[in-house]
């Protein structure tokens, strides 16, 4: 079995359901993703997503001796069209800046396809809605799973200045909705 195979096998099990997969080019058709789509994820009226080819990017990280990659999850609001755009634009940001790790923030991902909104940036975070996001040991190489959460550029300030422990610190004190691209900004 494939790497690529091993991932959507666990994306089952992340989802618990079917999800449809999709592939996406960036502009010049260098790269590539595909996309995991799960509709009524982790709950009605929410869409969890998943990238696939992600791990091919050597982000300079290894676990146990071998290198640890990574691949993307999220969860937003069906209404919002984008959504799908902004995680693949997420993960070719991810392949040229070649790294990636909780905390970090991939910047004006989310301004690019819906402008004048608070949440302009996407934080990198442990994932916590799904079950099942247990790292993945293949043969060659071992990958992770980072969950997508937009953010302001206040609160990316913060996170840069105080860490993401503190930002989730205040996310769980201001009972954020992750689903909601256009909330309001917490600080």
């Amino acid at each position: 079995m494939t790497n690529d195979k091993r991932i959507a096998q666990q994306i089952l099990n992340i989802f618990e359901k079917t999800p449809g997969f999709y592939r996406y080019g960036d502009e010049t058709e260098s790269k590539y993703v595909d996309l995991a789509i799960c509709a009524n994820t982790p709950e009605e009226g929410i869409s969890s997503y998943a990238t696939i080819g992600l791990f091919q990017t050597n982000i300079g990280l290894t676990y146990n001796a071998k290198p640890l990659r990574i691949e993307l999850l999220a969860a937003g609001a069906q209404s919002v069209e984008s959504f799908d755009n902004i995680m693949a634009t997420t993960a070719f940001e991810i392949m040229d800046a070649q790294t990636a790790f909780p905390g970090y923030v991939v910047n004006n991902v989310v301004s690019m396809y819906i402008p004048n909104r608070e949440m302009r940036h996407i934080l990198l975070t442990h994932p916590f809605l799904w079950d099942n996001t247990q790292s993945l040991t293949l043969p060659d190489l071992t990958v992770a799973w980072l969950m997508c959460v937009p953010i302001s550029d206040q609160e990316k300030i913060y996170c840069e200045q105080n860490g993401l422990d503190a930002l989730e610190t205040i996310f769980e004190q201001h009972q954020i909705d992750i689903f909601d691209i256009t909330r309001q900004s917490t600080l």
